[in-house]
């Protein structure tokens, strides 16, 4: 799955439409948008405050989001949070 489908997913099984969830994350509606529709990668930031706002697994999105990056030492970044969601079980 990808990241902005799952982001999607998330705020439709909450009920909430586009202009409040990015209120709510502190973002402008266009920029949560193409984060949905892939056309950009939301930071961390956004993932910490998504994952918080929604109550949401931040792992589980940042999993997403590193697997789409395109930065030479994401598959060894995969490999890294693949080891910490072995070891926390």
């Amino acid at each position: 799955m990808k990241l902005g489908d799952k982001l999607r997913d998330i705020r439709e099984k909450d009920g909430v439409n586009i202009p409040d969830m990015a209120t709510k994350l502190n973002v402008n509606k266009n920029t949560l948008g193409a984060y949905e529709r892939g056309e950009r990668l939301p930071d961390i930031d956004f993932l910490i405050s998504f994952a918080n706002t929604t109550s949401e697994d931040f792992f589980l999105l940042l999993e997403l989001r590193v697997r789409e990056s395109q930065a030479p030492g994401a598959k060894e970044a995969l490999a890294l949070l693949d080891a910490v969601g072995d070891a926390l079980g």
